[in-house]
């Protein structure tokens, strides 16, 4: 009995690990523009929530489109969105192969991608998720707020 429940246990281990996709992949698209005009070039990253069965998706950014298709596209669920986008800075630096490159710096907000505060839920069809970037945070208190008894500006 213990030979076939130890058989029986092994085949089912080797169904589980057929190495195909455990998660249904959906297309996405959309666009994304920076103070109301499109983002000329970036890259969009769609990073699986903790109760999201999948991998990571990404896509460039080429003037402010994306798309990705069923076949490379997220998996089905909620995803905190990353977008990046570099800009030259005027600077050259030196590679680890000694040649010289154009510095780039990352000149998006934080809040749009290593403390992305962007989501989208992914379906498994009609998917079509655009993002509105802003350079200056929007402002959470009126301008003439205010301020507790004591306090100066």
């Amino acid at each position: 009995m213990g030979r076939f429940l130890g058989g029986a246990l092994a085949v089912l281990g080797l169904i589980g690990c057929s190495g195909a996709d455990s998660w249904q992949r959906a297309a996405v698209e959309g666009e994304v523009t920076l103070d109301g005009a499109p983002l000329a070039s970036g890259t969009i990253r769609f990073v699986p929530h903790v109760d999201t069965n999948g991998p990571a998706a990404f896509a460039p950014i080429v003037d402010g489109r994306y798309s990705l298709s069923a076949e490379e596209g997220p998996a089905t669920g909620r995803y905190t969105v990353e977008i990046t986008s570099v800009r030259k800075t005027g600077s050259q630096v030196t590679g680890a192969d000694g040649r010289t490159y154009d510095a780039e710096k990352q000149f998006l907000p934080s809040h749009y991608n290593v403390d992305s505060t962007l989501e989208a839920d992914i379906k498994p069809e009609g998917n079509l998720h655009s993002f509105e970037l802003h350079t200056r945070e929007p402002r959470d208190k009126p301008r003439n707020a205010k301020l507790p008894p004591g306090k100066l500006r």
